[in-house]
């Protein structure tokens, strides 16, 4: 039976999880079972990003604005660094707005 994206996608989410909850509880090698199978998972899922897109990283600061080199397989290539596509996400739409917003001045007189 092939699963869809999304269901791969699913599962992908659903693992990652209960290997967090593992670890959190010291339970390292049964954690590390799982790391074949999110291994294959994450190489075939179809996340979604193109080359020449423009995304958001992640950094120890936060996100930062950056363009996608190249992907291979789970492997996304930006300028300076390689990433998983765990740690990218598409731009927050109006975000400038939002920040512009977060400012207004309300005069009561």
């Amino acid at each position: 039976m092939n699963k869809t994206n999304q269901e791969m996608i699913q599962e992908y989410n659903e693992l990652s999880k209960k290997m967090k909850e593992l670890e959190n509880q010291d339970r390292l090698q049964e954690r590390n079972s799982y790391v074949p199978r999110i291994q294959d998972l994450s190489e075939v899922i179809d996340w979604g990003y193109s080359m020449g897109e423009a995304i958001e990283r992640r950094t120890g600061r936060g996100w930062e604005e950056d363009v996608i080199q190249k992907i291979e397989g789970a492997k996304i290539f930006f300028r300076t660094v390689i990433l998983p596509p765990q740690l990218i996400r598409r731009p927050i739409k109006n975000k400038k707005q939002e920040i512009e917003k977060e400012w207004e001045q309300i005069s009561l007189f």
